[in-house]
């Protein structure tokens, strides 16, 4: 009985992992590359959205982020928050420093973790600082969101096996942004996060179970089963890659064509917004992965 009591008020575990303050940018250049990154590549309205906007959304149009959406998992139901710069129901009152620890590693200003939707660790230190610089430049939005609601096998999960990401080095500025393997590396590796839905993952911890990019992750429609699929491998295998035998003009083309399925876990509206310069470096990175690529640690 005092295990019960223990997990059901007390799951919650706080981490004081240090936070270093920085300034934003004013410069023009900086927040339209922020604005970019979130509505593209980072495709943050999918989650942050205007709650009466998920059809605009999927169309990959520009909405305000003011947060409402949710996920009925297993674990409980989680809530998005609103990431306008409202005072009292955005992010106005957070410094840039606490916004940046929560993009490095899962750890919010209360010094709490959450489960791992948000896996931009590594992002560039350039463009961590576009992207807080355009969510600074927005208009605040008051929209008061609900918190996070676990039940008891998600408060299990949070006070047992769900812990702040390792302390990893962020990745190095990216000056040349030129199609190529290692800027499509980058945005597949951070921005993208390809890896986080292609790879087969523990649906309890977030662990990964196979070969990175090799697919085999279920997701299933809340309201209708029949819609349910398995991300596929993005390996280019002639046996079992989803992108084996596409030219770079097909891929080109599909990305920027979006959501062509009755339903798909994929953000295809954030990804149609991206540059071709970008959707060509993705896949100029994709095609050097190789089949039983170990996944790293």
């Amino acid at each position: 009985m005092a295990f019960l009591i223990h997990i059901s008020f007390f799951y919650q575990r706080y981490y004081d992992l240090p936070i270093t303050d920085f300034e934003t940018s004013d410069d023009v250049a900086v927040i339209s590359r922020g604005e970019y990154l979130v509505y593209g590549p980072g495709r943050c309205a999918d989650c942050h959205g205007d709650v009466t906007q998920r059809a605009a959304i999927a169309r990959g149009e520009r909405v305000v982020l003011s947060g409402g959406f949710y996920e009925d998992i297993f674990l409980g139901k989680i809530v998005f928050p609103n990431i306008t710069p409202d005072n009292t129901t955005g992010i106005g009152l957070l410094s840039n420093g606490e916004i940046a620890r929560f993009f490095r590693t899962g750890v919010n200003h209360r010094g709490e973790y959450g489960l791992p939707f948000m896996n931009y660790h590594r992002i560039s230190q350039d463009d961590l600082i576009a992207i807080i610089s355009f969510l600074r430049w927005q208009k605040p939005v008051s929209h008061k969101v609900e918190q996070h609601r676990y039940n008891f096998l998600g408060k299990l999960a949070m006070a047992y096996f769900i812990h702040p990401e390792k302390n990893q080095p962020p990745w190095p500025n990216i000056e040349d942004k030129k199609p190529s393997v290692k800027y499509g590396h980058y945005l597949v590796e951070t921005l993208a996060s390809c890896r986080e839905c292609h790879t087969n993952r523990s649906l309890i911890t977030g662990s990964y179970l196979s070969e990175f990019y090799a697919g085999g992750m279920p997701f299933e429609h809340s309201s209708e089963p029949h819609l349910s699929v398995t991300s596929p491998s993005l390996i280019p295998s002639p046996e079992t890659g989803k992108i084996a035998g596409f030219t770079k003009q097909q891929f080109i083309s599909r990305m920027q064509a979006g959501q062509l399925l009755t339903w798909s876990p994929m953000p295809w509206g954030p990804y149609s917004r991206m540059t071709e310069n970008d959707i060509e470096s993705i896949y100029l990175y994709l095609s050097t992965l190789k089949a039983s690529q170990p996944p790293e640690h």
